[in-house]
Protein backbone atom coordinates (compact mmCIF):
# COMPACT_ATOMS: atom_id res chain seq x y z
CA UNK A 1 0.00 0.00 0.00
CA UNK A 2 1.25 3.48 -0.86
CA UNK A 3 0.00 6.27 1.42
CA UNK A 4 0.11 9.93 0.39
CA UNK A 5 -0.45 12.51 3.08
CA UNK A 6 -2.54 15.55 2.26
CA UNK A 7 -0.41 18.68 1.90
CA UNK A 8 -1.79 20.33 5.05
CA UNK A 9 -0.94 17.42 7.38
CA UNK A 10 1.72 18.50 9.89
CA UNK A 11 4.84 16.43 10.52
CA UNK A 12 3.66 15.54 14.04
CA UNK A 13 0.52 13.87 12.66
CA UNK A 14 2.54 12.08 9.98
CA UNK A 15 4.80 10.72 12.71
CA UNK A 16 1.75 9.65 14.73
CA UNK A 17 0.50 7.68 11.72
CA UNK A 18 3.90 6.05 11.28
CA UNK A 19 3.99 5.07 14.97
CA UNK A 20 0.48 3.59 14.83
CA UNK A 21 1.43 1.54 11.78
CA UNK A 22 4.39 0.06 13.65
CA UNK A 23 1.96 -1.48 16.17
CA UNK A 24 -0.98 -2.32 13.93
CA UNK A 25 -0.12 -5.91 13.01
CA UNK A 26 0.45 -6.87 16.64
CA UNK A 27 -2.66 -4.96 17.71
CA UNK A 28 -4.62 -7.10 15.24
CA UNK A 29 -3.24 -10.43 16.46
CA UNK A 30 0.18 -10.58 14.85
CA UNK A 31 1.73 -13.82 13.68
CA UNK A 32 -0.65 -15.92 15.80
CA UNK A 33 -3.53 -14.42 13.80
CA UNK A 34 -1.89 -15.34 10.48
CA UNK A 35 -0.11 -12.06 9.70
CA UNK A 36 3.07 -13.60 8.35
CA UNK A 37 4.96 -10.42 7.45
CA UNK A 38 4.46 -6.74 8.26
CA UNK A 39 6.67 -3.82 7.29
CA UNK A 40 5.70 -0.15 7.20
CA UNK A 41 8.35 2.47 6.50
CA UNK A 42 8.76 5.94 5.10
CA UNK A 43 9.21 5.90 1.35
CA UNK A 44 12.84 6.45 0.38
CA UNK A 45 11.80 7.85 -3.02
CA UNK A 46 8.99 10.41 -2.64
CA UNK A 47 9.10 11.52 -6.31
CA UNK A 48 5.65 10.08 -6.94
CA UNK A 49 4.31 11.59 -3.70
CA UNK A 50 3.94 8.33 -1.75
CA UNK A 51 5.05 8.97 1.81
CA UNK A 52 4.54 5.65 3.62
CA UNK A 53 4.78 2.15 2.16
CA UNK A 54 3.16 -0.91 3.76
CA UNK A 55 4.10 -4.44 2.71
CA UNK A 56 2.23 -7.25 4.39
CA UNK A 57 1.71 -10.96 3.87
CA UNK A 58 -1.29 -12.85 5.24
CA UNK A 59 -1.65 -16.60 5.58
CA UNK A 60 -4.80 -16.66 3.43
CA UNK A 61 -7.85 -14.65 2.36
CA UNK A 62 -9.70 -15.48 5.58
CA UNK A 63 -6.88 -13.96 7.64
CA UNK A 64 -6.82 -10.85 5.43
CA UNK A 65 -10.58 -10.44 5.77
CA UNK A 66 -10.31 -10.86 9.54
CA UNK A 67 -7.55 -8.23 9.65
CA UNK A 68 -9.66 -5.80 7.63
CA UNK A 69 -12.61 -6.21 9.99
CA UNK A 70 -10.53 -5.94 13.18
CA UNK A 71 -11.49 -2.88 15.29
CA UNK A 72 -7.87 -1.65 15.39
CA UNK A 73 -7.63 -1.81 11.59
CA UNK A 74 -10.92 0.06 11.25
CA UNK A 75 -9.62 2.66 13.70
CA UNK A 76 -6.46 3.08 11.62
CA UNK A 77 -8.45 3.31 8.39
CA UNK A 78 -10.64 6.04 9.88
CA UNK A 79 -7.55 7.94 11.09
CA UNK A 80 -5.74 7.66 7.76
CA UNK A 81 -8.82 8.64 5.72
CA UNK A 82 -8.72 12.07 7.36
CA UNK A 83 -5.05 12.72 6.56
CA UNK A 84 -4.18 10.74 3.43
CA UNK A 85 -5.11 8.92 0.29
CA UNK A 86 -3.76 5.48 -0.62
CA UNK A 87 -3.42 2.89 -3.35
CA UNK A 88 -3.78 -0.79 -2.55
CA UNK A 89 -2.62 -3.84 -4.46
CA UNK A 90 -3.67 -7.26 -3.14
CA UNK A 91 -2.42 -10.50 -4.69
CA UNK A 92 -2.69 -14.19 -3.90
CA UNK A 93 0.72 -15.77 -3.47
CA UNK A 94 1.71 -19.38 -3.94
CA UNK A 95 0.63 -21.76 -1.19
CA UNK A 96 4.25 -22.76 -0.54
CA UNK A 97 5.47 -19.18 0.00
CA UNK A 98 7.96 -18.94 2.83
CA UNK A 99 8.83 -15.74 4.64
Amino acid sequence: IFFTFYDNVPESVRQEAYNKFQRLAEDCGGHQAGILFWLVENNMNPKKNAHIVEISVFENQIVLDSFRSHPKHKEMTDFMSKISDWQVGDILGPADLTI
